[in-house]
């Protein structure tokens, strides 16, 4: 798909059969590597969906998903498992896992990436350090801040070097400065390594640093913010 990392072709979701259970309609979306946009919208617009879409992460009724090169609407449930370890995930909800050190998490997706362990423990101490926290490594989520855990989030989000980072409401849970902490983290991170983001927020202030605003209203997206 001329080098996207993602590419969204007149994709439909709808959910029964009826004519209000369609979510979202002939969406039509690309990014490059080191691209970012943003979706705003209220609440129940179709953004989380949208996300789910994009990652694989739920089936589309009609139209085509591209994720770096592979079309996903034609995989089988194991070939899309093997796509998604191309995704970094960030949602307003850090979901770290509790039992395991901020190291652990942030190791996460490079162990399912089967990568060698040492490659892999290097590569998470360098996003911890990346993200302020390289003396942390040792604690344990319920140590850390609102702001330290979802900064945890990101570096795990990007330590497997993914194509696409998926970011649903990353600040939503914070408050301004650590939200502007993380979103610089984020955004400078995303040019660093080349990744595409998309993501999907409320925030007006957060929305303004990608390189793009969409805005999604009755299943369509339009572009800029909301007015």
């Amino acid at each position: 798909m001329s080098g996207a990392v993602l590419a969204m072709r007149a994709v439909t979701k709808r959910y029964g059969l009826r004519a209000a259970g369609v979510v979202l309609r002939g969406i039509d979306l690309e990014l490059t590597r080191g691209a970012s946009v943003a979706v705003t919208g209220v609440s129940g617009s179709g953004k989380s969906t949208l996300l789910n879409l994009a990652g694989g992460l739920d089936r589309v009724t009609s139209g085509t998903v591209w994720l770096d090169g592979a079309d996903l609407t034609a995989l089988d449930e194991g070939e899309l498992a093997l796509q998604r370890r191309k995704l970094g995930l960030i949602f307003q909800f850090h979901h770290l896992l509790r039992d395991f050190t901020a190291l652990e998490n942030v190791l996460m997706p490079a162990r399912l990436q089967n990568r060698p362990r040492a490659a892999a423990v290097a590569a998470a101490r360098d996003m911890l350090d990346r993200v302020g926290l390289s003396g942390a490594g040792h604690r344990y989520p319920a140590e850390l801040s609102g702001g330290e855990q979802q900064r945890v989030a990101v570096a795990r989000a990007l330590a497997a070097q993914p194509a696409l980072i998926l970011a649903d409401e990353p600040t939503g849970n914070l408050d301004r400065a650590a939200s502007d902490a993380v979103a610089d983290l984020l955004f400078g991170l995303v040019a660093e390594r080349g990744a595409a983001c998309l993501l999907v927020t409320h925030d007006a202030d957060l929305a303004a640093r990608a390189e793009r605003v969409l805005t999604l209203r009755d299943g369509a997206l339009a572009a800029g913010g909301p007015a």
